[in-house]
This record gives C-alpha cells, sequence and structure tokens, in this order.
C-alpha cells in the first residue's frame, strides 16, 4: 500500500528529470502528488531526493551550500511538509564517488535533525554496501540493495567483538571498521527491522483509517 510518487527534483537543465525550473512550483506540485496519495489512504514515497552529478555537470556555476539547500533541497522541504507523514526515497545517483542514499550529511543533517523525517526514510540503492550504510544511517528501508553485503558485516563484526573480548583486537578497530560499513552491529539489524515494521504497519492503516468527517489520517497521526 505505497506509492512511489513523480520526483520533486528542480529541473535544473535538459539532462535531469523534473517538474519545473522552479523550486517552489516543483515543491507544490510534488506535494499535491503526496497529499493526495495519503487522502487516498496511499502511502507516497517521494523520490530522488539528492543533487546529482548530472546537475552539477551541467550547471552554469558552481553549486555550494546555498544554491543546494535554496534550490536543489528546496523542492522536498516544501513537499515534505505539504504531505505530512509520508516517505522520503534518497536518490541512488553517484555523488562525487559516494552513493547519495548514503550520503550522511544529507540525511541526518538535513532531513533528519532539520525537517525532523527519522521514520519513514526510504534509501534506493543498488551498491553491494547500500544495505550495510543505508541502515546504519537510520532508513526505515533499502529498495533493490543486495543482503549479501549485510549478512558479510553482521558475520564480521562478531568475529572483530569476539577478538576484542579476548583483546586480540582493539575496540577502535571494531569501531572504525562500523563507521566504514565492513561490521555491522546485531542490535543495529534489530533497530532497522524495528523500523521496517512500522513502517509496513502504517502502510496497511492507511487504508482503513478514516476521520469522522471521512478524511483520511496522515500517516503521522496513525503512528
Amino acid at each position: 500500500n505505497a506509492l512511489v510518487t513523480p520526483p520533486a527534483n528542480v529541473k535544473g537543465n535538459l539532462y535531469v528529470e523534473g517538474a519545473s525550473e522552479d523550486p517552489v512550483l516543483a515543491g507544490v506540485l510534488a506535494g499535491a502528488y503526496a497529499s493526495s496519495a495519503l487522502k487516498a489512504g496511499i502511502m507516497p514515497c517521494m523520490p530522488c531526493c539528492a543533487l546529482r552529478e548530472t546537475e552539477i555537470e551541467y550547471a552554469d556555476t558552481l553549486v555550494n551550500q546555498r544554491a543546494l539547500r535554496e534550490y536543489y533541497l528546496k523542492p522536498f522541504e516544501i513537499a515534505a511538509f505539504a504531505a505530512e507523514g509520508g516517505a522520503i526515497v534518497t536518490s541512488r545517483a553517484v555523488l562525487k564517488g559516494e552513493y547519495a542514499d548514503v550520503n550522511g550529511t544529507l540525511v541526518h543533517r538535513w532531513l533528519c535533525e532539520e525537517l525532523g523525517r527519522e521514520k519513514f526514510l526510504l534509501c534506493d540503492g543498488t551498491d553491494a554496501k547500500a544495505a550495510v550504510l543505508g541502515l546504519r544511517a537510520g532508513y526505515a528501508l533499502c529498495i533493490g540493495a543486495s543482503s549479501a553485503a549485510l549478512e558479510t558485516a553482521l558475520q564480521y563484526d562478531a568475529e572483530l567483538k569476539s577478538a576484542v573480548e579476548k583483546e586480540n583486537v582493539s575496540l577502535g578497530t571494531l569501531e572504525a571498521a562500523r563507521r566504514e560499513g565492513t561490521a555491522f552491529p546485531l542490535e543495529k539489524l534489530n533497530e532497522a527491522a524495528a523500523r521496517t515494521i512500522d513502517f509496513a504497519l502504517v502502510c496497511d492503516k492507511l487504508q482503513a483509517a478514516e476521520k469522522p468527517d471521512g478524511e483520511k489520517k496522515n500517516a503521522e497521526e496513525i503512528a
């Protein structure tokens, strides 16, 4: 019971998808799609939340922090408040060698701290480490990611923890492996599973939940 809605990205050049060159108009349109889905009892998932290399390559000027906030990310901010409770899907586009769907700055400082979107963040990534880094960053679900890297990281974490207890490996080595994504603790996997279950339950309840006046409740009220 979830729907990937049209992207909120601004059309900064001819080579990227987007509804408009105007970030405000793009945000209003994306928010309208998402809020309409919520009213129909469907969980909206707004995709492609990222600054892509295609946008950087064909930009007329250097993309700085101000341009990122006021132009490229502005539509998502508008749409997020228009569709309170909907999910946001980060892009798997490559950004300076790092997959944008696991960009810690984008996830933690902007989506989580500034917009308060801790609960329903989805990762659209096919990179080998996307599942590990995405779940570590606090995503509710990783779409299209392989579980093989996650299983390997869980096993490696268990081996390192055992070595630390036997004093064969330093605690710093374990912490460094977790930061790099080569190791992933079991307790973090349990937290990620809980977020995924919460997301699934809200998607399921959205369809049946109605207010006394007949309007659908949004996802935040149900959660």
